[in-house]
């Protein structure tokens, strides 16, 4: 028998190491941009990225030097 481990998306490892990265992230167009409705990725000193939940609006990189949203 061997043994079966489960890691969630957004964890990956590196030898014995946990990294964390951002999970996927959505946000909806009709209440304004994800700066607008105060929408901050986990993980600010990572890259992230926010589509529109319904693929009607566009979607956003995080800038972890800015700490900000620019429209990609």
């Amino acid at each position: 028998m061997s043994a079966i481990s489960l890691v969630p998306v957004s964890e990956f490892s590196i030898g014995n190491l946990p990294v964390a990265a951002n999970p996927p992230m959505s946000y909806d167009v009709t209440l304004g941009t994800p700066t607008a409705q105060g929408i901050v990725p986990p993980f600010t000193n990572l890259a992230a990225s926010i589509y529109e939940i319904n693929g009607v609006g566009p979607a956003y990189g995080w800038n972890a030097a800015l700490g900000a949203w620019k429209q990609i």
